[in-house]
């Protein structure tokens, strides 16, 4: 069993048709491919991507099951500074052996299949990988973020802060700096 020419994830079952029970351990490492992206998260096109997965002949076709790990890049979404996140997906998929056996989805778009005597694990791979990308990103676990005012870094200057009043006490401010300046004016009588 052997991977098809430039295509790391496409692999050559002909070992395992029509033996049930057999199975094949691989390891396999190829860039990462187009689309293997949020909106938050982006693994480059050219990203190295492992996958270590067991072919098993089974009576409906080929099962797929095992793990790719890559990284991503992204911005921490507390300090915004970049960061790479290691992501890890687990695979289970099961291959019919042919599109006319391949089970139809709601929008009757058809399941994994074979395609001959090939199976494409790049598809299950990037949609795995692309479920375990978090939807807020962080550099650390303790990352303070921003200061909500000015933009500092807060990790920076831990003590960082400002002095608040807020506007509907304004006018008692106002008041209290004047009865200041009174008793200030008036002379004390012993």
């Amino acid at each position: 069993m052997t991977t098809t020419d430039g295509a790391p994830f496409v692999v050559d079952v002909r070992a395992l048709l029509g033996k049930p029970g057999a199975y094949q351990r691989l390891t396999l490492t190829g860039a990462a491919g187009p689309n293997v992206a949020t909106a938050v998260v982006t693994v480059a096109e050219d990203e190295p991507v492992t996958a270590e997965v067991m072919l098993e002949s089974v009576r409906e076709g080929i099962l797929v099951t095992g793990s790719a790990r890559t990284t991503g890049d992204a911005v921490c979404s507390r300090c915004l500074d970049p960061v790479r996140i290691d992501l890890q997906a687990d695979l289970q998929e099961l291959y019919a052996w042919s599109l006319e056996e391949a089970e139809v989805d709601d929008l009757g778009e058809p399941g994994p299949h074979l395609d001959g005597e090939n199976l494409n694990l790049r598809p299950p791979i990037r949609d795995g990988l692309i479920l375990e990308m978090p939807l807020a990103p962080l550099c650390s676990t303790d990352c303070q973020g921003l200061c909500a005012q000015c933009g500092a870094r807060l990790d920076d200057d831990p003590g960082h802060a400002h002095e608040t009043s807020d506007p509907r006490w304004a006018a008692l401010s106002a008041l209290k700096a004047d009865l200041l300046d009174e008793q200030a004016e008036t002379p004390k009588e012993n």
